[in-house]
């Protein structure tokens, strides 16, 4: 059971938790008392942690709270400019180096994506990383073999133009489904009812974004995730543990080529109402 504690002699009944619970179950204090979450209500915390972090004094603590504290780096925050070039810079890679992304590396690129928003902060995201390249050169041939399947169809799911390309550069040697990729990162979420899908995409995300500030490129699967609901094989493959469903991948390694610039984009569409 979720136990949050508030320390009489240090809370100045500011009313900041109460305020800030996104589930409305603390009650502010008086003088006489500090604010309390009722025992029956006690079971419809999310475990956001915004009462905690939210006190000015630290009076709020937090039974499931065991996060490290983290220093603020200087320079915090950075400023809107850097913030908007460090986003638009971030590219699709498609060249990869065969040197191994450290594993310690990976961990803390996904340790980022953990942080991702979730619909009532259930953290539905379980990754699975392929580390081996040989592993991901394996599954990138499942993927081939699902195309090539596709392609003799009647109703084919990809342009029979781009599939014949696809097949004759894997037999040529290259890698067109996960582009030489030393790694794979798969995301996989929760079965069932409710906002897992989204949540998973959104965390997939945080973790494409974080990947360039450790010199790591990455690139979207999608001739993968295409294949991983159309061929069983390649969902075998993956393994992916029960009670969980496919989301998404990310290609992950050390970018063979440098980028020295931003490229141009359409225009921004917006309608304000």
């Amino acid at each position: 059971m979720t136990t949050i504690v508030i320390d009489n002699e240090t809370c100045t009944r500011c009313g900041i938790c109460s305020e800030v619970c996104p589930m409305g179950i603390i009650v502010p204090g008086n003088e006489a008392k500090p604010p309390e979450v009722p025992r029956q209500a006690e079971a419809f915390c999310i475990r956001c942690g915004h009462c905690a972090v939210g006190c000015p004094e630290q009076a709020v603590s937090i039974e499931f709270l065991r996060e490290r504290e983290i220093p603020v780096p200087e320079g915090f925050p950075p400023s809107p400019d850097l913030v908007a070039y460090y986003l638009k810079k971030r590219r699709s890679v498609r060249h990869y180096t065969k040197k191994p992304v450290p594993r310690d590396t990976i961990r803390d690129i996904l340790e980022i994506a953990r942080y991702a928003p979730s619909g009532g902060n259930q953290q539905p995201v379980h990754w699975t990383v392929i580390y081996d390249p040989h592993d991901v050169h394996h599954l990138a041939g499942l993927t081939i073999d699902w195309i090539r399947h596709d392609a003799a169809s009647d109703n084919p799911s990809l342009p029979r133009i781009m599939t014949g390309r696809l097949i004759s550069s894997w037999e040529k040697g290259a890698d067109p489904v996960c582009r030489g990729a030393p790694h794979l990162l798969i995301a996989a979420v929760r079965a069932g009812p409710g906002s897992a899908a989204v949540d998973g995409i959104i965390a997939v995300t945080y973790a494409d974004v974080a990947a360039p500030a450790f010199g790591v490129g990455t690139c979207w699967a999608g001739f993968l995730s295409l294949a991983v609901k159309a061929w069983p094989p390649v969902g075998e493959a993956l393994a992916i543990p029960d009670g969980y469903e496919y989301c998404a991948s990310l290609m992950c390694g050390y970018p063979k080529f440098r980028t020295y610039g931003i490229p141009p984009r359409n225009p921004l569409k917006v309608t304000w109402r």
